[in-house]
């Protein structure tokens, strides 16, 4: 656990505001995790939504990354967590996985 790209999946790891959309407005090939439904109409190859919980969060990070790196998607796509002291680990756990596209 401390390397730095120790928690990376094989699939590039993008984290993006927390409510915003694909960066280029489409969302075909990724694969998406949020703490939000997907919108209506979105075409991501997969979406993976964890609980808005920071502990339980944590808990599912891992086998919701290794789902969608499975999923044959170009990027993975990830809500940034809130800001916070419950939210500290799994932002530096996000941060890990990016690691490899930073």
């Amino acid at each position: 656990g401390d390397q730095a790209s120790h928690y990376a999946p094989a699939t590039p790891v993008r984290i993006v505001a927390a409510g915003a959309g694909s960066p280029d407005g489409a969302w075909e090939g990724l694969a998406v995790l949020a703490r939000r439904p997907p919108p209506p109409g979105c075409e991501a190859l997969a979406w993976r939504r964890l609980p808005d919980d920071a502990a339980a969060y944590g808990r599912e990070l891992y086998a919701a990354l290794r789902d969608l790196d499975q999923v044959g998607a170009g990027q993975i796509l990830v809500e940034a967590v809130p800001s916070g002291e419950d939210w500290a680990a799994v932002a530096d756990r996000l941060a890990r996985a990016a690691f490899s596209v930073a």
